[in-house]
């Protein structure tokens, strides 16, 4: 048993929504991690900076803040200068007592241990963890023994605005992840519909292709370079069909051509022999058998070669004023007077007059009650109606009918379809009758249906009264 087929659209709508997503949350972690990388390396080269420009107001506070904010007015690093810890010179007499922080400066301390030599060896940068904190400290050599003056910065400290910034976009994300999902959402809606467009023009181009117009080319434009190739396909497919249909025409008529005339020829001579051979005869039965077969298979290649034309269009309307109305009260009387054992009945409008092809509208009818005779019950009923608008002419032809095949309104008109004869010569005919009236109702313009049900089959055609040129 088939599952239900997934949706394309929201097939890639899902995906389209998750990738996006992965995107910006990756996108965001990696912003994240390399600003906190460029912020730690601009803190190093501020800290450098500050220490070489303003060294010598170390030793006084207010004097080393004044100098580190003039050399980048109102740049955002200042904001590093906060947490800064000066460690003057002990060569100072005026200097009070060093910060405690500055007793991770001493020469002897470990975080000098690994420190870099900046500017041809005259400064010295160090980076080292201390008591789970990263120190990160400058000083010039070469003091020969003398503590020379150092200043610090805590890393965490210095970064502690970034960090402060994250915790209020993260606590922002609440408001602003509805407007974040809907545009996503919208991304992947018109991503799904981007793609499935080129589809839609080649479904609508193929629901418009049929038996009849497989010979006029189908132009459909690709929107993208990468839907050519199926393009391509989808009219090599249609010339391929368009032969094949071509070539099951031809041999339909030309069989049909052919056949007529030997059939014909078996026809006369059959008819010699039965006029020749004693009646009730043996002969005679096999005679007149063969002679009923040569009829049956020439009215086949007859109607064979009426679909063959209407396959081709070639069905050419010989169009006159038909009086409906009058042709079928006739056929009417004519059937009741030829089967007894069914009751007819109808309802036609008077003086109905419709510019048709009568030779075909007539075909069509006599087709119509026929199969409400052939396939009735014993001594069942047949209605036919008539019915005219200032739009539209219709007729139904109903009948008494038993054991009506399930699949009767899905495959009537199919060419040799005969319902529960379809394997059997039950009943006279080939099959060909609905399909030959629904060809004749097609070119007038009409619709041919039918209705199955509670006992009774009705079989409906309706056409404009003034048909399109």
């Amino acid at each position: 048993m088939n599952g239900v087929k997934r949706s394309l659209k929201i097939h890639l709508f899902i995906h389209v929504l998750i990738v996006a997503s992965l995107i910006v949350v990756a996108n965001r972690m990696i912003a994240q991690w390399l600003l906190l990388d460029q912020m730690k390396g601009l803190l190093r080269t501020e800290l450098v900076t500050s220490f070489v420009t303003c060294e010598s107001d170390i030793d006084h506070g207010e004097d080393f803040y004044s100098c580190h904010r003039k050399i980048n007015p109102g740049n955002i690093l200042n904001s590093f200068a906060d947490s800064f810890v000066l460690c003057p010179s002990l060569a100072q007499s005026a200097v009070s007592a060093k910060p405690k922080e500055c007793d991770l400066a001493s020469s002897k301390g470990a975080l000098w241990a690994n420190a870099q030599p900046l500017q041809k060896g005259v400064l010295e940068l160090a980076t080292a963890p201390v008591n789970d904190q990263v120190w990160i400290g400058v000083r010039r050599t070469g003091h020969a023994g003398v503590e020379g003056p150092v200043l610090l910065v805590n890393e965490s400290s210095a970064l502690n605005m970034l960090n402060q910034m994250w915790s209020y976009r993260d606590r922002n994300l609440v408001f602003a992840l509805p407007v974040i999902v809907v545009m996503l959402m919208m991304l992947a809606i018109y991503m799904a519909y981007l793609l499935t467009r080129a589809i839609a023009s080649l479904e609508a181009a193929v629901t418009r292709m049929n038996a009849n117009n497989l010979d006029t080319a189908q132009h459909i434009e690709a929107p993208y370079s990468e839907f050519d190739k199926l393009l391509a396909v989808f009219e090599d497919l249609r010339q391929r069909l368009l032969e094949s249909f071509a070539k099951t025409r031809r041999f339909a008529a030309d069989a049909s051509h052919e056949l007529r005339t030997p059939l014909t020829i078996l026809r006369g001579n059959s008819e010699l022999m039965i006029n020749e051979l004693p009646v009730g005869s043996k002969i005679y039965e096999q005679v007149n058998k063969i002679h009923g077969e040569a009829e049956r298979l020439i009215d086949i290649t007859e109607k064979l070669l009426m679909l063959s034309r209407a396959d081709a269009n070639n069905i050419v309307l010989a169009s006159t004023n038909m009086h409906v109305s009058e042709f079928l009260n006739e056929l009417l009387e004519e059937s009741k007077e030829s089967f007894l054992n069914i009751k007819f009945s109808s309802d036609i409008q008077p003086d109905v007059y419709w510019h048709c092809d009568e030779a075909l509208m007539a075909q069509l009818i006599h087709n119509l009650l026929a199969n409400a005779i052939k396939y009735n019950t014993p001594n069942g009923w047949v209605q036919l109606v008539l019915k005219q608008t200032s739009a539209l002419i219709e007729i139904k032809v109903s009948n008494a009918a038993s054991g009506i095949p399930h699949d009767l309104n899905e495959r009537a008109f199919e060419r040799f379809y005969r319902g529960n004869y379809s394997h059997s010569r039950q009943a006279d005919g080939q099959g060909l009758g609905l399909s030959i009236a629904l060809e004749i109702a097609k070119v007038h313009q009409g619709k041919l249906s039918i209705q199955g049900q509670d006992g009774a089959v009705t079989l409906n055609f309706e056409a404009p009264v003034k048909r399109l040129t």
